[in-house]
């Protein structure tokens, strides 16, 4: 009977892992600009994700996008509130407050829904477009690209 507590418990831990495994990860694509004005540097979106419990998980969105005339480049981290696939992170900095919701499926995240986060990422982007369907990143490929 003790074996069998034990084989459930395992079970149990396993079935866990699975479903945190089911939508953390890092998510996002990166790229240079061959002769960009600012050098060779890095551009690109990610998100990372971390299940911390059935209905929370931490969330850092991270945005550096190459815009004509304006900017767009910044990020926004915290805990979310977790409901099936579906995160939603409410932050609050200096008296405004930004919402986004991020869904996982099909290996990929994405930013389905904002409101009031310019002061977040600005004026030149905002977080559903830059950072909408990141996929999952492979660490041997890293999702980079060069454009001309």
């Amino acid at each position: 009977m003790k074996k069998l507590f034990v084989i459930m418990g395992a079970l149990l831990i396993a079935a866990t892992c699975l479903a945190a495994d089911k939508i953390s990860g890092a998510y996002g694509h990166s790229y240079r600009i061959k002769d960009h004005p600012l050098g060779n540097i890095p551009f690109g979106s990610s998100i990372k994700i971390k299940k911390q419990s059935e209905d929370s998980a931490f969330v850092q969105i991270t945005l550096n996008e190459a815009t004509a005339g304006s900017s767009c480049g910044g990020g926004l981290s915290g805990v979310g509130k977790l409901i099936k696939d579906k995160i939603t992170l409410t932050k609050t900095e200096d008296k405004e407050t930004c919402v986004v919701s991020i869904t996982v499926s099909n290996n990929a995240a994405h930013v389905t829904q904002e409101l009031n986060c310019t002061g977040f990422h600005g004026a030149g982007c905002s977080f559903d477009e830059a950072a909408s369907n990141l996929p999952k990143i492979n660490r041997r490929t890293r999702n980079r690209k060069t454009q001309q």
